[in-house]
């Protein structure tokens, strides 16, 4: 493979690769990993607050929704929605995108969390799409923000791939459609992105969205999670001349594609198979998976959604959503 990505790095900072952390799948939670307390859904009445009781570095992120649901400042093109809610429930009304505005004709909102979680397939995440659907050319907008855009594929030569997969050239036209990096007319301002290190090894992610969406998430997984102290405070700016990470690093989308997990170090070569039934590679054996799941989790139960503020108790759990990785 190409060396398009410094995989040792992560959102513009040296991340050393490797660890002790457990090896196993990532499986759906039932609350804390390892010994931590917790359990349940990941929606419903408010539990735990999460104190680590785990080597494994992972708090619990159980019932979550109902005390903390907090507004997000939602700048840029919104068809006048300026305020988002972490743990909120989402829903709210569809809008059809009118004349003068970007994207003119498109569906704009509506997605609940129920929806939120895709998989490691760029264009998932979308409520509806098919399994095998591929990239975000001409999609809606069923959360109201636009798919993230990989600058990385729209400014390198294809050619330098040893296979020019479909995968790899659906991702070249984001930025074309939907605004570099740097944009800030972007729903939730220019893209950002955050590091996360377990405390209890050298497991890097990086959320990568908007960035009033990375400050937000930045707030709740440090609350959930138990991170290294040179984990991310505030989003880093992702643009063209950081180093960044790369989406064959991207194990989790969420939100309509608006926002992903990429793990450090990892790299995901199936993404350049034409095989559209191609699955995830396995995570690296020093992955902790404790840890990446406390991230994954927390990023389904709070990732900032336009719509309701509070949670109907219809609509209190989720646990039939597939948000495994």
């Amino acid at each position: 493979m190409p060396a398009v990505c410094a995989l040792r790095y992560s959102c513009g900072q040296d991340i050393e690769v490797g660890g002790t952390g457990p090896v196993a799948q990532i499986e759906r939670r039932k609350g804390g990993g390892g010994h931590g307390h917790g359990g349940g859904h990941a929606g419903g009445d408010e539990g735990s607050h999460g104190h680590d009781t785990s080597s494994d570095g992972d708090k619990s992120v159980s019932d979550k929704y109902s005390d903390h649901v907090k507004e997000v400042d939602v700048p840029g093109e919104t068809q006048g929605r300026t305020k988002a809610y972490a743990y909120g429930p989402g829903g709210g009304k569809v809008i059809t995108i009118p004349e003068g505005e970007p994207y003119v004709g498109r569906k704009s909102g509506g997605g609940t969390r129920a929806g939120v979680a895709g998989n490691f397939e760029y264009g998932s995440g979308i409520p509806g799409r098919s399994a095998t659907a591929v990239g975000v050319t001409d999609v809606d907008f069923p959360y109201g923000y636009r798919p993230f855009s990989w600058q990385h594929i729209q400014a390198m030569d294809l050619s330098s791939y040893t296979q020019q997969s479909s995968r790899v050239k659906y991702m070249s036209d984001p930025p074309v459609q939907y605004g570099m990096p740097e944009n800030a007319t972007r729903p939730g301002g220019p893209e950002a992105s955050a590091n996360f290190t377990d405390a209890y090894s050298n497991t890097t992610v990086c959320i990568l969205s908007d960035n009033s969406t990375v400050a937000s998430l930045i707030a709740s997984i440090s609350a959930n999670c138990s991170l290294s102290a040179s984990s991310s405070k505030t989003p880093l700016p992702f643009n063209a001349t950081s180093s960044r990470p790369c989406p064959e690093q991207a194990i989790m989308y969420y939100r309509g594609s608006s926002a992903t997990m990429t793990l450090v170090g990892y790299n995901n070569t199936n993404l350049f198979s034409n095989n559209t039934a191609s699955v995830m590679l396995p995570l690296p054996s020093w992955a902790n998976t404790s840890f990446i799941s406390c991230v994954n989790e927390t990023t389904i139960a709070a990732i900032p959604l336009f719509g309701r503020a509070t949670m109907p108790v219809e609509d209190s759990h989720f646990a039939d959503a597939d948000r495994t990785i």
